[in-house]
């Protein structure tokens, strides 16, 4: 079997974090901002716990939120798996190694050292901090052996080329890491829906172009755009998580249906 790597490998949710997951999103999915993914994945995420989302949708309404919690949480019970589970799983799909994200990068750092061989961790600070962001994505690399920082548009809501990123990439040439950075469209209805547009990772690639820079997602749907940036600038990756390459040049159209002319 031919060994892969994953450069955004999802860990495996906790019971606590599949319940917020559908009290946050799928349960408020009708609200603007991030409930909008509950919208688009809610479904499938609801058929994991065997419910649908209008099972939810009463059950939200006819239980108290402690039995609402409790119910969710025995379904999760029944889907989570452990780390060495997970670790196993990916040895059996040839996985070699991931880059992963614990949520806080000391919660990464603790995940790593439990599988040095098979993850990699990735710092995620918030560029509104600005030098202390500076200062703990150089503890993250240096103190505690994390490999790459992850840029996301989606999470602080402004794109890639924003100056306040910009103290965060020099520090990142100067460690000499990767900086792998949010490039596709979004579901949130808060932001722009072209907030992580591949464009904002040229004029990134033009300022820094000693960094290496992997945008990530594949820049979908402006794929063709994502290829161009590649092109010209030859410190500039594209990962393919979330999509599929072999949609990639697809388009899907909606046929509408014209009145007869009389």
């Amino acid at each position: 079997m031919s060994k892969v790597i994953d450069l955004e490998l999802d860990l495996p949710p906790s019971v606590e974090q599949i319940v917020d997951y559908f009290k946050d999103t799928v349960l408020r999915r009708s609200e603007k901002g991030l409930a909008n993914y509950g919208n688009i994945f809610g479904p499938g995420k609801a058929r994991l716990l065997e419910f649908t989302v209008e099972e939810l949708d009463s059950m939200s309404k006819e239980l108290s939120p402690e039995e609402l919690d409790n119910t969710l949480r025995e379904r999760a019970e029944k889907v989570v798996i452990t780390l060495p589970q997970f670790v196993a799983e990916l040895d059996e799909a040839g996985v070699e190694w991931g880059i992963i994200s614990g949520g806080s990068i000391d919660r990464t750092a603790e995940i790593v050292a439990q599988f040095p061989h098979k993850f990699v961790g990735v710092a995620m600070v918030n560029p509104h901090d600005g030098m202390k962001a500076v200062r703990e994505l150089e503890r993250a690399v240096k103190e505690l052996g994390l490999k790459s920082f992850y840029a996301s548009p989606f999470r602080f809501g402004i794109p890639a080329n924003h100056k306040k990123f910009y103290p965060l990439y020099a520090k990142a040439v100067e460690l000499g890491i990767p900086v792998s950075i949010y490039t596709t469209m979004t579901y949130r209805t808060d932001f722009p829906m072209d907030i992580g547009h591949p464009r904002n990772v040229d004029e990134v690639a033009m300022d820094f172009p000693e960094m290496k820079i992997i945008a990530g997602l594949g820049g979908w749907p402006w794929v063709p755009d994502m290829v161009g940036v590649a092109r010209r600038h030859r410190n500039v990756y594209i990962s393919t998580a979330a999509h599929r390459p072999k949609y990639f040049a697809t388009v899907s159209y909606t046929h509408l249906t014209l009145p007869t002319k009389r």
